[in-house]
């Protein structure tokens, strides 16, 4: 009875020789980095003897995806897609600086922006029916992200990636409980060095090397038919990110003659969390409508979004 979830992936398959394809419209700001509003970024040093150097900026940062989707019916039990994003984004901002040294005061300030357009990293999935009955059905998948985005312009992430992915969900009545769990073969992530520590009071350890990381993936959730032509579905979508870093703002007081404030990067797991609320309306004949709105869980160690909108629509053949 249920149209699915909005961000998950239900355990059915399309059926031999049917096709289904979608498009969705996606809207994302960014709020804070670190705990940090964007609009009120620092680093500063300041000193016993008088010396004071500091840093403000602010930032504006936004990306734009429209995602184009199909997916066709090998067979019964076995299904095909593709996704195919395309994207933009825009980042602007200034940096103020303040410095005074040996009693000689300086400031300045630097406008900056940018903009880009392109495809993204293009994703290949295969799904195969493991189990149906009354009471649980089961799936499993396996993702193919393509490096067909380039990282410099925020459109990819610049490495393939695979998943593999076990998808089960149930009914009772008109309710339908989902759950994804997956792995996703990313690479060695964030290699660091020593660190450059300012007279071991804060600094951030040396990156050697950045690559796509491995990850745990998971999205739970229910999705209900309200009406034979309304669905709303909700979610909690996680990212268990290995060999990253995490960031947070720290001042260190202006205990022995100096005061650090600013930024520390943390190397380790990074642990994002989304929820996600939305819903599924017929307007016609296989023609869905859908709309939904993704919202932050927590900071996700590093850079924060903002709520989300996303707005699309599914057609089946």
């Amino acid at each position: 009875r249920s149209f699915g979830p909005m961000f998950a992936e239900r355990p059915f398959t399309t059926g031999k020789g049917k096709l289904n394809v979608g498009a969705a419209f996606q809207h994302t700001t960014f709020s804070s980095v670190g705990g940090r509003p964007f609009t009120d970024l620092e680093t500063s040093a300041s000193y016993a003897t008088g010396e004071v150097y500091r840093s403000t900026s602010s930032l504006d940062l936004q990306l734009d995806r429209t995602i184009v989707s199909a997916t066709y019916g090998l067979h019964n039990k076995i299904d095909i897609a593709a996704i195919v994003p395309f994207g933009s984004a825009r980042v602007s901002g200034f940096a103020e600086w303040y410095q005074r040294e040996n009693g000689v005061e300086d400031t300045g300030r630097n406008d900056s922006d940018g903009s880009s357009f392109g495809l993204g990293d293009i994703l290949v999935r295969t799904k195969v029916a493991l189990t149906a009955s009354d009471s649980f059905d089961a799936a499993a998948a396996l993702d193919i992200r393509l490096p067909t985005g380039d990282p410099e312009k925020l459109l990819g992430t610049g490495f393939t990636q695979a998943r593999l992915m076990f998808i089960g969900g149930t009914t009772i009545g008109s309710v339908n409980p989902h759950v994804n769990v997956g792995y996703t073969f990313g690479g060695d992530g964030m290699k660091f060095g020593a660190d450059n520590h300012w007279e071991g009071e804060s600094g951030d350890p040396e990156l050697i090397d950045r690559v796509s990381s491995d990850e745990f993936n998971y999205t739970a959730g229910v999705d209900v038919a309200v009406t034979p032509r309304l669905t709303i579905a909700g979610d909690i979508i996680g990212r268990v990110v290995k060999n990253s870093a995490g960031m947070a703002f720290t001042d260190s007081g202006s205990g022995e003659g100096a005061q650090y404030i600013g930024f520390e990067i943390s190397p380790g797991t990074v642990h994002k969390l989304l929820g996600a609320v939305g819903v599924k309306f017929s307007v016609g004949g296989e023609w869905l409508l859908t709309g939904s709105v993704l919202f932050p869980l927590n900071d996700g160690g590093g850079i924060k979004p903002a709520v989300t909108p996303v707005i699309g629509f599914e057609r089946a053949f």
